[in-house]
């Protein structure tokens, strides 16, 4: 696999809650789907949840980014990939996909490692039914649009609990030369950029 340099940094963090909050392109939640997949692969018997707030969310972006990914690699299997209830075996590990647009969905369900993707856009209670249920690790993305619970409850547990990383475009080395220039034409949108 080819790693960004944002993958190094949680690929080192030991901490309950992985915080990664970056704009558009800047590899945040590539870089979180590599390392699951790597767990998946290494940690055999594992079971990993990946979240959005909705199921057209879901498909349109870590979903997808997550089966690019094993494309791109040449390591995806349609024989792994169960359409019906969105999830991928890799040998005896899960990785499963759902929506919380019901906070109903976020009880019952365990699992060894959680990524919530967007995670701004859902409510703490919801994030909290999720966390309570996962036994290693939390990841949690976003853009940086506003403050909210990341910030005002995640981030006032002691230092030992939570790593926080921040990426911009500028972390991701292999993004494609015209998305960068794109980017950039929008620089003097200050409260886009």
């Amino acid at each position: 696999m080819k790693f960004i340099p944002p993958f190094y940094n949680i690929l080192k963090s030991k901490k309950r809650f992985v915080i990664s909050q970056g704009g558009t392109s800047s590899g945040k939640t590539w870089s979180i789907i590599q390392l699951l997949y790597l767990k998946a692969c290494k940690h055999q018997g594992i079971h990993i949840s990946i979240v959005a707030e909705s199921l057209p969310v879901l498909k349109r972006g870590v979903m997808r980014d997550f089966l690019k990914m094993l494309k791109d690699e040449g390591i995806y299997s349609e024989e792994f990939h169960n359409k019906t209830d969105n999830s991928y075996t890799i040998g005896k590990s899960k990785i499963e996909f759902f929506a919380i647009d019901d906070s109903s969905k976020a009880r019952g369900s365990r699992r060894d490692y959680l990524f919530i993707n967007e995670c701004n856009n859902i409510d703490y209670d919801t994030f909290t039914e999720l966390e309570i249920r996962t036994k290693k690790q939390v990841f949690l993305d976003f853009n940086p649009v506003a403050s909210f619970w990341v910030h005002d409850k995640v981030m006032l547990l002691p230092d030992s609990e939570w790593d926080f990383f921040k990426t911009t475009y500028l972390n991701n080395d292999q993004l494609d030369p015209i998305i960068i220039k794109s980017i950039e034409l929008k620089k003097s949108n200050l409260e886009w950029f």
